[in-house]
């Protein structure tokens, strides 16, 4: 069963100080899964020097700006849970 991580926005004080070359890797990381399961959070974790906390709120906060950037909600809502304006 595949496990996943919450899309979510951080607030800034929340998220990881990630230096330049280590956020090239995670976004190659995340281009190529969007929702990695835990263990691979670690093992990037490990070969970046990060604590895998610090990963895993970097990918919630880059998934959800990718959802944003599709024209879904940002916080793993449905689209239909949305309250939608009234009609005129």
């Amino acid at each position: 069963m595949r496990s996943t991580l919450p899309a979510r926005l951080a607030s800034p004080r929340e998220l990881p100080r990630i230096r330049c070359e280590q956020e090239k890797v995670l976004l190659d990381f995340f281009q190529r899964d969007k929702n990695p399961q835990f263990a691979d959070i670690n093992i990037v974790a490990a070969e970046l020097g990060l604590h895998p906390y610090d990963v895993r709120i970097w990918f919630q906060n880059e998934l959800a700006f990718w959802r944003m950037s599709e024209g879904l909600p940002a916080n793993n809502r449905k689209v239909y849970d949305i309250p939608q304006p009234p009609s005129s």
